[in-house]
C-alpha cells in the first residue's frame, strides 16, 4: 500500500496537479496513521495542508486537521490536538457535514479523556455516536460506544457498560469489523474482570 501511494504521489507531482498531490500526501498520512507512525503522519498531513492553502479546498482542509488532531491525540498531545480540530470547525463553520461533525467530536473526546476531564469527553463521544446513529455508519458507532466504555470504566459505571456492550453486540452480528471486534473484546475482559466474570468476552 505504501509503494503505491508513493507512486500515486509522483504521478500527481509530475502532473503539476495540486489537489492530486494534496489527496496522495493525505493518502500516505492515512497509511502510517494506520500503521502507528502517527508523527510521519502528521508530517504527511501539514504536507498536504500547504497544497490545499494554495487551491482554497475548504472541504478537505477540514479532514485533514481533523486527522492532525487524531494523531495528535494518539501520541498523547490533547492541546494540540483541540487547536487543530478547533481549526477543522472553523475552516468549514456551519458547512461541516453529519460525518465530519462526528469525527471533530469524537476527536475532542479523546483529547478530553487525556486530559481527565471525563465529564466533558463523554459528552462528545455521545455526540459523535449519535451523529454516527444517524448516518449509519456502523463503524463508527462502534468507535463511539467503545470509547465511552472505556471511560464509563474509568468511572466504575458497570451498568452503563453493560447496556452499551448489548448495543455493540446487536451492531456486530449484522457487521464484520474484525479490528474493532478486538478491541472491544478486550474492553469486554476488562469489565468482566471488574464485576468477577472472567472469560465471558468475545
Amino acid at each position: 500500500a505504501l509503494e503505491f501511494g508513493f507512486e500515486s504521489l509522483e504521478l500527481r507531482r509530475a502532473e503539476t496537479d495540486q489537489y492530486g498531490i494534496a489527496l496522495a500526501l493525505n493518502n500516505l498520512g492515512l497509511l502510517y496513521y494506520k500503521l502507528q507512525d502517527h508523527q510521519i503522519a502528521i508530517n504527511y498531513y501539514l504536507e498536504s495542508v500547504k497544497h490545499l492553502r494554495k487551491i482554497r479546498d475548504t472541504t478537505q482542509l477540514a479532514f485533514n486537521y481533523c486527522n492532525i488532531g487524531l494523531a495528535y491525540n494518539q501520541l498523547g498531545q490533547p492541546t494540540i490536538a483541540i487547536s487543530y480540530i478547533d481549526s477543522a470547525r472553523e475552516v468549514r463553520g456551519a458547512k461541516s457535514s453529519r460525518t465530519r461533525l462526528m469525527e471533530f467530536n469524537h476527536g475532542y473526546g479523546e483529547a478530553y479523556n487525556l486530559l481527565h476531564k471525563l465529564d466533558l469527553a463523554a459528552e462528545y463521544f455521545i455526540k459523535s455516536l449519535e451523529l454516527a446513529r444517524e448516518v449509519n455508519d456502523s463503524r463508527y458507532q462502534l468507535i463511539a460506544l467503545n470509547a465511552i466504555v472505556n471511560l464509563e470504566l474509568k468511572r466504575g459505571n458497570l451498568p452503563l457498560c453493560n447496556q452499551y456492550f448489548g448495543e455493540m453486540d446487536r451492531i456486530l452480528r449484522s457487521n464484520e469489523h474484525k479490528q474493532l471486534r478486538m478491541e472491544i473484546a478486550k474492553q469486554k475482559s476488562a469489565y468482566y474482570a471488574r464485576v468477577g466474570k472472567m472469560g465471558n468476552a468475545y
